[in-house]
């Protein structure tokens, strides 16, 4: 029992998480590109105040036509930029870095460009509601929204010097809305409902993020829509893989291909991480993804299966197993089927 209400916690805290992340206003570049601290790029779009991308600035930067950011999308519709200014992990932070003061962006829709000038309030207060900032972000919003948008430049063109470290200017955090910026969009710590990019090359999947894994097919062709939810560390190629999901035949699927086959920075998505074990019970119906609309395996799960869980989601768990002595499978199966036991009290945290 004890176990029970541990896993009822976890999927209800998901729930919130899911409710409090979902977002249709939010819109995530492709491609992400810093004059330095490229490998920082993923803290501006982590929502985290207490992480930052910074820059070591000089005067020449207020004049030259070097973006400090940069940001690639796929034609989307941009109203807004919010953003999150300076080091703010705390309020001693904040006074020793240096933060923007104005900034300048540069949009790229269709086959022209067209610079915005914004000065912004030098305010450390996360709590912030008011006019157009609202909890820490300051809205850069555009004079209408513009469909078609290719790219984001950002310079930043001033700055107060920090108490400590003069000009290393920092921000914490950046979101792109497709609306007017009346209302800011959600910020979450995760994608809720993934990053929608385009393949590099014809889709190759499996069902896990390994080519240990079973192979599922391959679709499509270089340029298509994809769904991109969560990234795996392979550790034996040293590669990323990311778990995709698409329509096929008329069915939702969710799979796994290696990163080179999206045209996506693998920061934008977040990582999976271990959840636990089980132990299924009986033979249970295994799902492409967390719900009975996804394509069905043709094999059930067989009783006995020692599993990990690496998702749980919709009241379905991610389960890996071993269907061999190399390989493994990764699966979806409906946690209410009584394949657990009670309300799933045979997954171990």
């Amino acid at each position: 029992m004890k176990r029970f209400f541990l896993l009822l916690t976890l999927l209800l805290l998901c729930a919130g998480f899911a409710a409090a992340e979902s977002v249709t206003d939010r819109i995530w570049p492709v491609v992400t590109q810093a004059q330095s601290g490229a490998d920082q790029l993923y803290l501006l779009l982590d929502d985290n105040p207490d992480t930052c991308w910074r820059y070591t600035a000089w005067t020449s930067t207020a004049t030259d036509d070097i973006p400090e950011l940069a940001f690639q999308f796929s034609g989307e519709t941009l109203g807004a930029v919010w953003i999150r200014t300076g080091d703010c992990s705390g309020i001693d932070a904040y006074l020793n870095q240096a933060v923007p003061t104005t900034v300048r962006l540069r949009v790229y829709a269709g086959y022209g460009a067209a610079d915005y000038s914004y000065a912004l309030p030098d305010v450390f207060d996360l709590s912030t509601f008011s006019g157009s900032r609202a909890a820490g972000y300051e809205c850069l919003a555009l004079p209408a929204p513009l469909a078609g948008v290719t790219r984001v430049e950002l310079f930043i063109t001033a700055w107060r010097r920090g108490s400590a470290y003069p000009n290393s200017v920092c921000v914490s955090d950046i979101v792109f809305g497709s609306g007017t910026g009346a209302a800011a969009p959600l910020p979450g710590g995760t994608v809720s409902g993934g990053v929608r990019t385009t393949l590099s090359m014809r889709l190759a999947t499996r069902s896990g993020p390994s080519t240990r894994y079973t192979e599922l097919g391959s679709y499509f062709k270089a340029g298509d829509p994809i769904t991109v939810l969560s990234r795996a560390y392979d550790e034996v190629n040293e590669i990323w893989w990311v778990q995709v999901e698409f329509t096929y035949r008329g069915a939702q699927r969710r799979a796994y291909t290696g990163l080179k086959r999206v045209n996506l920075d693998a920061g934008l998505i977040p990582e999976e991480r271990l959840l636990g074990e089980a132990t299924v019970l009986r033979s249970a119906t295994a799902y492409y993804g967390p719900g009975t609309g996804y394509t069905r395996y043709s094999n059930p799960v067989p009783a006995g299966t020692w599993a990990t869980v690496y998702g749980l989601e919709n009241g379905f768990a991610q389960l890996e197993y071993a269907t061999g002595e190399t390989g493994k499978v990764r699966v979806w199966v409906s946690l209410n089927d009584g394949s657990f036991g009670a309300g799933g009290d045979d997954i171990i945290y």
